[in-house]
């Protein structure tokens, strides 16, 4: 049986930063926690951005990409740290106008999330029977399986379901909270058929890699980029399904769990691996 080797550890980003030109930096759990900015990988990203490298900031926000902006702004995030901001909530609105203009939707989500779903060019309908596309943006009960009605009736009509979330679970407050990720799952699980519109679905890297070439002027190799996340299901596979080197956060989401198993069991547990780790992401 071949031994499993684990990922560097690195103290801070700057030991391997001089190998790349541009980084893909997760928000939830990397940058900040839906509260407040983790002072330490601010500075990171403030660092990383200085010698003219182009970071670009990717996360699986439901929301739209001015409204997670602003937040940040509040919250004391400088714009100029960063050469843009791609959500999987905006990357939704673009596959909805895009390939399915004039269509039926049902909505499956809080009503936080309504900015992300008004104005589409589709019609919005009040039953998933009717609909065909469900825009999964949140849960709406506390169990997951409370949805399960919603979700058969979409099934029996072949919607598709869009996840405007591809998370399964974020640390808000010290308690993992749920994310549509996981209506995705038990929409598959009952036969629905289900689209990614963040990572680690490839829409969002387009976009990601898109921007990049805006900010600096050309297209970046992708041996240059490097991704930022505490998400091994979203952040880390989404870069080795798009050939990227990344840096995995130990103590965000999956922290509990590292504590749990110990660090070679956890990543036996998964069939991609990082390429380096990091407790926090700090410069």
């Amino acid at each position: 049986m071949k031994r499993l080797t684990l990922p560097g550890r690195i103290g801070g980003l700057g030991e391997i930063a001089e190998r790349f030109a541009a980084g893909l930096f997760d928000l939830w759990g990397t940058l900040y926690d839906g509260d407040g900015l983790f002072p330490q990988a601010v500075k990171a990203l403030e660092h990383f951005s200085d010698p003219g490298r182009v970071a670009i900031l990717l996360s699986n926000s439901p929301q739209r990409e001015e409204r997670v902006a602003r937040r940040l702004h509040r919250l004391g995030l400088d714009p100029a740290l960063h050469a843009g901001l791609v959500t999987s909530g905006e990357m939704a609105r673009r596959i909805l106008e895009r390939d399915w203009s004039g269509r039926r939707f049902f909505h499956l989500g809080p009503k936080f999330d309504r900015p992300t779903v008004e104005g589409l060019p589709l019609e919005e309908v009040d039953q998933p029977r009717e609909a065909d596309l469900l825009l999964a943006t949140g849960p709406v009960h506390e169990r997951i399986e409370d949805h399960l009605p919603v979700l058969r009736e979409g099934c029996r009509v072949g919607a598709v379901m869009l996840v405007a979330n591809p998370d399964r679970w974020v640390i808000h407050r010290g308690r993992k909270v749920a994310c549509a990720g996981l209506l995705g799952d038990l929409y598959e699980e009952i036969g629905g058929t289900v689209m990614l519109a963040g990572k680690p679905g490839p829409t969002i890297y387009q976009e990601a890699f898109r921007r990049i070439a805006s900010a600096a002027g050309a297209a970046v190799a992708k041996r240059k980029i490097l991704a930022i996340g505490d998400g091994m299901e979203t952040d880390i596979a989404g870069a080795r399904a798009g050939r990227l080197a990344s840096l995995f956060v130990e103590g965000g989401l999956h922290a509990s769990q590292l504590g749990r198993e110990g660090v070679r069991n956890f990543f036996a547990g998964w069939p991609w691996q990082p390429d380096w780790r990091i407790e926090r992401l700090r410069w």
